[in-house]
């Protein structure tokens, strides 16, 4: 059976769903470390919440940024219409 989800937590993921719809219309696209970074969400919930937006078709993989070290950051890119 599937976690019971309280209408808080529902309450919250909205939020955070919003306020990176809200940044990605803004800048058209970032890295997910980037969204992280300038909503103060975690990478895990900023990806949890980009993966749902391209299941969507609101949100696109845009291909991979340059990286000074590690892992490329991959680049997140808003689909308007």
């Amino acid at each position: 059976m599937g976690k019971l989800i309280r209408p808080d937590q529902e309450k919250i993921k909205d939020s955070n769903n919003r306020k990176i719809l809200h940044l990605l219309m803004e800048k058209r696209e970032m890295s997910k470390q980037a969204i992280a970074g300038e909503t103060g969400l975690t990478v895990p919930t900023v990806n949890n919440n980009i993966n749902r937006l391209i299941e969507e078709g609101i949100v696109e993989e845009a291909g991979v940024s340059v990286s000074t070290g590690g892992r490329k950051p991959m680049i997140i890119r808003f689909l308007p219409g």
